[in-house]
């Protein structure tokens, strides 16, 4: 079909605005027109606005009748749609009557086709819904990318796009429509950054290029990476921040609960390998607090620096010093040891302080096949070293600073290596509620 040459003349139409002028634009808050630094960059008004898009068109609405303006406000084309759309690599998708198509940037029709609905091209790939209610996509002229049909198909993204089959599982396709890996799943999003969220029958969680998740956990819901780390939302219906490993970095406080206002605030210590993570959440859990630890800071605000590590003791001795219960967890010992004391007494709430103690030949012998993926600017030493080096360091800070205030509630729980983990757990559990009866 034959294409229009005026695209340079209506590109020419932009007289005083430049191209900086509606790349930097945004729309009103009452989106009738677009302002530029809290400037109008035009007189005229309209009903709405979408945003601008190369070649410097916006879609924009009087009435019942949309059209495209130049930066200038000025109407290009002079024709108009039931609805439009913003232009994305060349093209536009507009809707005539019941008919949804693509322009050019001429305002012609870049092929002859009509579809039930069309959305934006993305890497040169669109995805279109035909009258029979099936999905697929198409190439910038118009044809069929390839020929399989799908119940759904989204936008591509990072080389594939995610479709839903007639049997109701999703998987990803390469542009050519071919499957990628293979997998299969109940919900499925585009990839983000080198992962897609996923649903299975046991909940929602990341997967990689493989397809495959990249941790055991599930989820009620999960947000998409950012800068390496998600928000999810756990099965106990809390928000929780996990890395790329689905490792949990923190849990957000929830200020409607009524239990972190009274408190309490519990703290475990313990040397490397005594299991104070492990039992940290759990008592989490079971007091309905919140979980806090250094190393969770570490992982939001480390980056190796002695600036990262400053960063993250700074919030954890803030989040000690909250009016708010919460269960927190960090060596116990170290130059932040007495802060970490003050920040918690001033808290104003009652202090739990329990003690995990596991001996050093006894707490490295878990630690031998762990890997330390928490950011420090100082390197590691031998494990069997630093953990005689923090149980010394504890056995000092007990006296001399933990047990020093008679505010604070201590008791040291044993482990010679011959209890479990959770039969330690038992018996805190009944200290703390124990106290919490007080």
């Amino acid at each position: 079909m034959q294409k229009s040459n005026s695209r340079s003349s209506l590109k020419d139409s932009c007289k005083p605005n430049t191209v900086e002028s509606w790349k930097n634009s945004r729309i009103s808050i009452d989106r009738t027109h677009h302002v530029l630094a809290k400037s109008s960059l035009y007189d005229a008004r309209f009903d709405e606005v979408l945003a601008f898009h190369p070649p410097g068109f916006a879609p924009v609405r009087k009435a019942e009748e949309w059209f495209y303006i130049n930066p200038n406000g000025e109407t290009v084309f002079g024709r108009k749609f039931t609805r439009a759309f913003g232009f994305y690599e060349g093209r536009a998708s507009v809707k005539m009557d019941n008919d949804w198509y693509h322009i050019d940037e001429n305002g012609n029709p870049a092929y002859e086709r009509k579809f039930a609905w069309c959305g934006n091209f993305q890497y040169g790939r669109c995805t279109v819904r035909e009258n029979d209610l099936i999905y697929h996509h198409i190439t910038v002229d118009g044809d069929d990318a390839y020929p399989e049909r799908y119940c759904y198909a989204g936008d591509f993204r990072e080389g594939s796009a995610a479709v839903k089959l007639a049997n109701g599982l999703c998987t990803h396709i390469d542009e050519d429509g071919k499957t990628i890996h293979g997998e299969y799943y109940l919900e499925l999003d585009v990839y983000h950054k080198g992962f897609a969220r996923a649903r299975d029958e046991k909940g929602w969680c990341h997967v990689d290029y493989s397809g495959k998740p990249v941790y055991q956990r599930r989820f009620q819901s999960v947000e998409p990476f950012y800068n390496g780390q998600s928000l999810c939302k756990d099965s106990n219906g809390k928000f929780v921040i996990i890395d790329e490993n689905g490792s949990e970095i923190m849990e957000l406080p929830s200020e409607s609960s009524k239990s972190k206002l009274s408190g309490p605030k519990i703290l475990i210590i313990g040397t490397l390998g005594a299991g104070k993570t492990t039992i940290a959440k759990m008592m989490a859990e079971h007091v309905g607090l919140s979980f806090v630890s250094i190393d969770g800071f570490r992982q939001l605000f480390g980056d190796g620096t002695v600036t990262g590590e400053y960063k993250a003791w700074e919030s954890f001795i803030e989040t000690c010093e909250r009016p708010e219960g919460s269960v927190l967890e960090f060596s116990g010992a170290g130059p932040h040891t007495y802060a970490v004391r003050e920040a918690l007494l001033n808290s104003g709430m009652p202090v739990i302080l329990i003690w995990l103690d596991t001996p050093p030949k006894i707490s490295t012998m878990r630690i031998l096949d762990r890997t330390n993926k928490v950011p420090t600017p100082f390197p590691w030493g031998d494990l069997h070293e630093s953990a005689d080096s923090i149980y010394k360091g504890i056995e000092m800070t007990w006296s001399e600073i933990w047990t020093a205030k008679k505010e604070i509630q201590a008791a040291i729980f044993e482990n010679d290596g011959t209890k479990s983990i959770e039969s330690i757990y038992d018996e805190l559990v009944g200290f703390v509620d124990g106290e919490l009866k007080c």
